[in-house]
């Protein structure tokens, strides 16, 4: 039996989706299980899912995959749009398995890093003081307003923690070109992979509501 398990959204929700995965493969442990994300680094590693693929992967997917084979089982609706999540009866990964009938018993997120990308990404963020990860904006590229009010960290407030830790820490800016740097920080732009190890090795996190809080 497949299962088709689509995601749609940003990369949280990916991460978030890797519980439900792992819901899914003790209901079925038998199917083989089929993600489409916008994401798939997200599942890279992750030995439940047996096959990932991105939305623009997806010519002959009917054919190969639905058609003729009517014992796949199609997970493909949002849980944003539940009742449940909206009235907050529910954390998202649980009304997620709920509207698919699979039965939640806590699973949580799961990411995976191997030894090689330890092993070289930890190359790029190598410190002689312990590392302080520092996440102060979100949201789009090029996005009008660069600072967004309900999510992004005071600017001048984000200041002050840089110039407290400096001393003791190398703080590291995760931030894209188009984002404000702050002072006396070490501004990175890099993969999802690569952020992975960062944060892995960080000694201490200051995250906003954004992929690198889900991640960590």
């Amino acid at each position: 039996m497949k299962i088709v398990f689509q995601i749609n959204g940003g990369i949280g929700k990916s991460i978030a989706a890797t519980a439900v995965c792992s819901a899914i493969k003790k209901q079925y442990p038998d199917s083989e299980l089929i993600v489409i994300t916008g994401y798939p680094d997200v599942f890279t590693g992750n030995r439940k899912v047996n096959t990932t693929l991105s939305h623009n992967e997806l010519n002959y997917f009917y054919r190969s995959h639905i058609e003729g084979q009517p014992d796949t089982l199609l997970f493909m609706h949002d849980p944003y749009l539940e009742t449940d999540f909206i009235q907050r009866r529910g954390h998202l990964i649980e009304v997620w398995c709920k509207m698919f009938g699979i039965k939640y018993n806590g699973e949580q997120p799961e990411l995976f890093v191997n030894h090689k990308e330890k092993t070289s990404f930890g190359k790029m963020f190598e410190s002689p003081k312990p590392i302080l990860v520092l996440q102060t904006n979100g949201g789009m590229p090029n996005q009008t307003d660069k600072y967004s009010w309900p999510r992004d960290l005071p600017f001048a407030t984000a200041q002050k923690i840089v110039d407290h830790f400096a001393p003791t820490h190398n703080v590291v800016q995760i931030r894209r070109k188009d984002q404000p740097t702050l002072k006396n920080v070490f501004p990175v732009e890099a993969g999802f992979r690569q952020l992975l190890v960062l944060l892995l090795i960080s000694d201490k996190r200051l995250l906003i509501d954004s992929f690198a809080q889900h991640a960590a």
